[in-house]
C-alpha cells in the first residue's frame, strides 16, 4: 500500500517543473525528496496533497488513485486521509492548542462526536508531549511547541499518510536535532507511510528509510541513505550529499595522488573532473 507516483507531471504555462518522474513509498516507510530549491520536490508534495493540480501521471494512495488527468480524475485534499505538516506551521492564532489540533476532526464529512474528538485531541497531544498546555494560545508558545502542535494536528486523525514540508527549517540548531528525534519517534510509532521533504542532507540521511535525490524536476537517485553516500550515480549527487565525497587528487603519469603526495588506486569514469568521488559516478571513485 502507501503511495505510489507513476509518471507525475506540473506545468506552469510552457515551463514544465516536474518531469514524468515516478516512485513509490511503501506502508511505514519514511522517504525523503532531497534536493536543492526550486527543483520541484515541494510541488511533488503538493500534488500529492492535492493543493497543486498535476498534468499527468497518477498519484495512488493506499491502491487509491486520487489523481489522473487523463479519466478526469481529483480527489480533493480533506478527502485523501493525509495529514501535512508545514514549514511555517500554518496554526490558528486565536484557537487554543486543543482547538488547533481538533480541526481536521471538525470537517471531516462525517463528523466525530465531542467525545471521539477529544478522545483524539488528548491522544494527539499526549504522543507529541503537549498535554499540558492544551489551553494555551500559540503566541504563549515557543516554536518547537508550534511546531508540535502541527504534528498533533496531522496525526490526530490517523491518516494514512503523513507528507512533511520543510518542517524544521524555522528551528535553530539545537531544536531541529530534538525535533528531527520526535519525528522519526513517532513515525516508527505509528508505522504511517511519510513522504518528507528537506534540503538539509543531515536530515534526509538520518530520519530516511529511503532517500530519493531530485534535480530540474527530475528524480536523480533513490536508494538507502547508504548507498547514495557510498554510490552516488553522478557528481551532483555527490556534491549535494556532501564535500566529504570528494578529495582533491592529481595525475603523476600513470599514477594518480592525494594532494600531499599519497599514491591511490582508482576507477575512473566518464567526465572525471577536479575531485575524486567515492564510490564513483562521473567522477573518479576510490578502487
Amino acid at each position: 500500500m502507501g503511495i505510489s507516483v507513476r509518471n507525475l507531471v506540473k506545468s506552469y504555462g510552457m515551463v514544465t517543473v516536474i518531469q514524468a518522474i515516478s516512485f513509490d513509498v511503501a506502508d511505514g516507510e519514511f522517504v525523503t525528496l532531497l534536493g536543492p530549491s526550486g527543483c520541484g520536490k515541494t510541488t511533488t508534495l503538493r500534488c500529492i496533497a492535492g493543493l497543486d493540480t498535476p498534468n499527468g501521471g497518477t498519484i495512488a494512495i493506499n491502491g487509491r488513485v486520487v489523481s489522473d488527468p487523463t479519466r478526469d480524475v481529483f480527489v480533493p485534499p480533506h478527502e485523501r486521509d493525509l495529514g501535512m505538516v508545514f514549514q511555517s506551521y500554518a496554526i490558528w492564532p486565536h484557537l487554543t492548542v486543543s482547538q488547533n489540533v481538533a480541526f481536521p476532526l471538525t470537517v471531516k464529512a462525517r463528523r466525530d462526536s465531542a467525545a471521539r474528538t477529544a478522545e483524539a485531541v488528548s491522544w494527539a497531544l499526549g504522543v507529541v508531549g503537549m498535554g499540558h498546555l492544551a489551553d494555551r494560545r500559540p503566541s504563549e508558545l515557543s516554536g518547537g511547541q508550534q511546531q508540535r502542535v502541527a504534528l498533533a494536528r496531522a496525526i490526530a486523525a490517523r491518516p494514512q499518510l503523513l507528507l512533511f514540508d520543510e518542517p524544521l527549517s524555522n528551528l535553530d540548531a539545537r531544536l531541529r536535532d530534538r525535533t528531527r528525534l520526535e519525528i522519526s519517534r513517532i513515525q516508527k510509532e505509528l508505522r504511517v507511510p511519510t513522504l518528507y521533504v528537506t534540503h538539509d542532507q543531515t536530515e534526509a540521511l538520518s530520519m530516511s528509510d529511503r532517500v530519493i535525490v531530485m534535480e530540474a524536476g527530475a528524480v536523480v537517485q533513490e536508494g538507502t541513505p547508504e548507498t547514495l553516500y557510498h554510490r552516488p550515480v553522478n557528481r551532483f549527487v555527490a556534491d549535494f550529499i556532501g564535500n566529504a565525497n570528494f578529495l582533491a587528487v592529481h595525475r603523476d603519469g600513470q599514477q594518480w595522488r592525494l594532494e600531499d603526495g599519497t599514491p591511490i588506486a582508482v576507477d575512473v569514469g566518464d567526465g572525471a573532473g577536479d575531485g575524486l568521488g567515492l564510490g564513483g559516478g562521473d567522477g573518479c571513485g576510490l578502487g
